[in-house]
């Protein structure tokens, strides 16, 4: 007899582990609330690059923790000279995260490590932002996808509707199925197959081709099952930019945001321009998307 699957895991995928933002999610769960419409996690997640042995030994007892080789054999990458190599595999992380979760798991939370995430998840939905994505996005994607689901993603771009907002609700037997689509029953030959389409893709386009997000969405759409949330998140992606602004200090004030992500130093240019611009709309509670 199968294993009875629970309904639901949560996963934060790091380069880097950061303890804060571990913290922030064992010790501020009001973005899960206990509204009779949702679910509790069942288990939580680290997929991780790096992380020291004293992060591991603190929070091994509440979080299950996995280097990201585990997923995905690292050897898939490192033969490629694809530019946004390491951008790509941490997107192929979480897919193959999802693939591996569906014996286990109904739905997975998929959670970008530098977010905070404050009450959005809306169980069997797909989350959507008013937000024009460069064209580019469709080009791999769409070559990943069976034909009608390229129909919903050019739908989403068209109406400037973008589901790569740092997280995301999975159901784990759409990404089973949407693997599958492309008659490949192993993780690793897909994943070979799709980077070599993205190679294909990167030599013609100066931009990012592919979107496990957008990928995602698109089959989701398909579903019945799936409908599109009323969560309507509100989305702050620089943090980090604001003066004084931690994740401590984020723990503690109300949600005024749904989504606030602290991106490393290097990710976009700053300066004092930009965390004036930053102190501006967080006090105005402006979104920064």
């Amino acid at each position: 007899m199968s294993e009875i699957r629970k309904q639901l895991a949560a996963a934060l995928f790091f380069k880097q582990v950061d303890s804060g933002i571990l913290d922030y999610y064992i010790n501020q769960r009001h973005w899960l609330s206990k509204r009779t419409d949702l679910y509790k996690v069942d288990e939580f997640f680290c997929v991780y690059k790096n992380a020291s042995e004293e992060v591991i030994e603190k929070y091994n007892d509440r979080i299950t923790f996995l280097h990201d080789d585990v997923l995905i054999d690292a050897s898939l990458i490192q033969q490629r000279h694809t530019t946004r190599q390491s951008w790509y595999k941490q997107q192929f992380i979480k897919l193959a995260f999802a693939w591996n979760a569906q014996t286990r798991f109904i739905e997975v939370i998929i959670i970008d490590g530098d977010s905070l995430l404050y009450n959005v998840y809306s169980p069997h939905s797909v989350s959507l932002i008013k937000k024009p994505e460069p064209v580019t996005y469709l080009t791999a994607t769409c070559r990943l996808l069976p034909t009608e689901a390229i129909k919903q993603a050019c739908r989403l771009h068209k109406n400037k509707m973008s589901p790569i907002i740092n997280f995301g609700v999975w159901t784990t037997d759409i990404v089973v199925t949407g693997i599958k689509s492309k008659n490949y029953v192993r993780l690793e030959d897909w994943i070979n197959h799709a980077f070599n389409i993205i190679s294909e893709e990167s030599t013609l386009y100066n931009g990012p081709v592919f979107s496990e997000y957008l990928w995602y969405a698109s089959l989701a759409l398909l579903s019945n099952k799936i409908s599109l949330s009323n969560t309507n998140p509100s989305v702050f992606r620089r943090g980090q930019a604001v003066p004084g602004l931690t994740v401590e200090k984020v723990a503690s004030i109300p949600g005024f945001f749904s989504v606030i992500a602290f991106e490393k130093p290097g990710t976009h240019k700053d300066g004092i321009l930009v965390s004036l611009m930053a102190k501006l709309l967080w006090t105005l509670r402006l979104e920064w998307r």
